[in-house]
């Protein structure tokens, strides 16, 4: 942020932060936006600017603001975004259908998506008989990470996490099996767009599924494996996207 030269920044936009200090900055709301700022810039990996442009595209239409991606290309003069949580994949067929796999096909059954790190901080607790702040510490390894990083793995963060809580490597590979197997207990199909997603694969059309989380590909074809997604053959899984966001091929 401090390397960001001739603009004025009001503030961040991240809807599970709203009212918070992130990097000394604010985090508005969509109305807060619209009533103090007079662009926004969209950073996010290229799969995920067509999402968050939908989610916010009204403030052109209704308030004026200008809306940028990160590479400076203008998105408020284009059409207004559909806002389907699925959309046509890029560089595809018109037929093709992009999930995201986080809020679009699988949703958490917690509050906030860092009440994970609650559940297994007190797992922790019973695991090495003693306590750690393993959620404050956790968060704060993502943060860190993530300013050194545009596209932290989860073993990139763990390498962080690791010192800041005094864990040897093989205490902490079993911490990060341990938070993975957490995220995968938490996390529920969302049948309504099961229902279309399962349509879209019987009809031959071609499926994208996109995240933009930590995961990365191998982690998030078994968690969706497991809940049902392409049976037990990981050939069966529809083209899964990498950390990056970039769709990866495989037969469906």
């Amino acid at each position: 942020m401090k390397s960001v030269k001739g603009f004025t920044i009001i503030g961040l936009m991240d809807p599970e932060n709203i009212g918070r200090q992130v990097f000394g900055l604010p985090v508005l709301s969509k109305d807060g936006a619209a009533s103090r700022v007079k662009a926004v810039v969209i950073v996010a990996r290229t799969a995920v600017i067509p999402i968050i442009h939908a989610r916010i595209a009204d403030l052109a239409g209704e308030c004026g603001i200008a809306i940028y991606d990160v590479g400076g290309n203008l998105l408020s003069c284009r059409p207004h975004p559909a806002r389907q949580p699925w959309r046509a994949a890029p560089g595809s067929d018109e037929e093709a259908l992009r999930f995201d796999v986080f809020d679009t096909l699988l949703i958490r059954r917690v509050a906030r998506p860092e009440n994970v790190f609650d559940l297994v901080e007190g797992r922790v607790r019973s695991w090495l008989g003693r306590n750690l702040p393993f959620k404050r510490e956790r968060l704060a390894a993502e943060q860190t990470v993530g300013e050194r990083c545009c596209a932290p793995t989860i073993a990139m963060i763990y390498q962080e996490l690791a010192p800041r809580l005094g864990l040897g490597a093989t205490e902490a590979a079993t911490l990060m099996a341990e938070e993975i197997a957490v995220e995968a207990e938490v996390l529920v199909r969302r049948e309504t767009m099961v229902a279309i997603f399962d349509h879209a694969v019987a009809t031959g059309k071609p499926v994208y599924l996109v995240s933009d989380m930590y995961l990365g590909r191998h982690i998030l074809s078994d968690i969706l494996r497991g809940k049902g997604f392409g049976g037990t053959d990981a050939a069966r899984l529809p083209n899964l996207s990498d950390h990056h966001g970039r769709a990866v091929p495989t037969s469906v």
